[in-house]
């Protein structure tokens, strides 16, 4: 009955769920939905288990790219990140008085994501009609970028998270500088949970990546059960990310349609809203110094079950949180 609901919660608390169930009963009354994201891998996940007439789903700046081609203006991606956002402010300011593009209600996840251009345009869509934003601060990476509080007069809080296994939720706390309880996270390292892999090299962290992958499959995971999550970007120098294969075991990316049922490779910042069984996360050091603790909370708490770092012995040493759970 808001109109006007932000729901906060943090990984694992059942955000994306909540969203989709949202838009889905939204639609199922017979009205018009946009469920919107931030990442195309998301939004691909969600069109796939959500597939109900009424419901548009997609990332948003996409869909701003998309609604300009529907107004017949100039549609084109920008060439550089920064320009995203013009592009969502385009849409609104240019695009959207030129179709009927009105819906019965807008629902964001991600929300924490969306820059200042992307909010005027979920406004837009929405009119006086239902938003409902879904957020996590502790995965909010671009500090710069705010969520308009005072558009929610309506807000709710999930108290639990209820993904990961606790000694992976206690690492990632850590990280997001909570209370985290250092004997559950040595607990798991013991019994295999949680796992950090030192490598000698640079060269040789790719090949550790395989057989680590070999042991989760061995241990009975299916590829799709198995993520890798570079903490860096992908046009960084030396992204083992962009591997298009870590021994035997080829690897898709995020938003790759074949992603569901293979070995996924790619960046935090990508893979963010999914989940995996089995997460190792590699490229630590170097790009991955800036925002080290979101980058950590975010790939760690995309793993059910198991999460392996796997770095080079100098960035391990160069985590203090690694660096003591090592040398102790």
């Amino acid at each position: 009955d808001n109109n006007r609901l932000l729901v906060e919660g943090a990984a694992g608390s059942g955000k994306t769920l909540l969203a989709r169930e949202a838009a889905l009963r939204l639609a199922g009354a017979g009205r018009r939905v946009y469920l919107l994201t931030f990442t195309e891998a998301l939004a691909r996940w969600l069109r796939e288990c959500t597939t109900v007439e009424g419901l548009e789903v997609a990332p948003i700046r996409r869909f701003a790219l998309t609604l300009l081609g529907r107004a017949g203006l100039e549609a084109s991606p920008p060439s550089e990140a920064r320009g995203w956002e013009e592009v969502s402010l385009r849409a609104a300011a240019e695009a959207l008085p030129r179709l009927d593009a009105s819906y019965d209600a807008v629902v964001l996840d991600e929300a924490q994501d969306l820059a200042a251009g992307d909010w005027v345009l979920a406004q837009e869509l929405a009119g006086g009609k239902p938003l409902w934003a879904f957020h996590d601060p502790a995965q909010r990476y671009w500090t710069e970028r705010e969520i308009p509080l005072d558009q929610f007069p309506a807000r709710f809080r999930l108290p639990q998270a209820h993904r990961c296994h606790p000694a992976i939720q206690a690492l990632a706390d850590r990280y997001a500088g909570k209370p985290a309880d250092e004997q559950l996270i040595r607990v798991g390292l013991a019994d295999g949970a949680l796992g950090i892999v030192s490598c000698p090299s640079e060269s040789s962290v790719a090949g550790r990546i395989g057989e680590e992958i070999a042991r989760l499959r061995g241990a009975g995971l299916e590829p799709g059960d198995i993520a890798v999550v570079s903490l860096r970007g992908r046009a960084a120098d030396g992204v083992v990310a962009q591997n298009a294969r870590f021994g035997g075991h080829t690897v898709v990316a995020a938003d790759d349609p074949g992603m569901t049922t293979s070995v996924v490779a790619d960046t935090f910042l990508r893979f963010k809203g999914l989940e995996r069984p089995a997460v190792i996360v590699t490229d630590l050091g170097g790009q991955a110094r800036q925002q080290a603790g979101v980058r950590m909370h975010i790939a760690l708490t995309r793993a059910f079950d198991a999460a392996r770092i796997v770095a080079t012995g100098e960035a391990i040493r160069e985590d203090p949180v690694l660096a003591g759970l090592v040398g102790s």
